[in-house]
């Protein structure tokens, strides 16, 4: 777990990749497919931290297809990003 790495701005845990390990992470613009991300140009465009403070969440985003990322969208809107992080590192202990 890597906690610099953050939450992407859909909800998807950077945090607990281990898919690139060079990557600092979405929202800390590390993301190798920012350019192509309707969430990464989206939330930037609107200044906002994540889909989850968008009032028109959930979108059409392909991304809330995936039932992990919405479900972390939902819990960070909920309880905040830092809780959905210590659950994580839980788990992976």
């Amino acid at each position: 777990m890597d906690r610099t790495k953050g939450i992407a701005f859909c909800g998807l845990a950077c945090c607990v990749c281990g898919q690139n390990a060079a990557c600092a992470g979405c929202r800390n613009e590390g993301c190798k497919d920012k350019d192509w991300c309707k969430s990464f140009s989206c939330c930037k465009n609107k200044r906002i931290n994540g889909c989850w403070e968008c009032s028109d969440y959930p979108c059409d985003n392909p991304m809330f297809g995936k039932l992990r990322v919405r479900a972390f969208a939902e819990i960070i809107a909920e309880y905040g990003e830092g809780k959905l992080m210590d659950l994580l590192e839980a788990n992976e202990k």
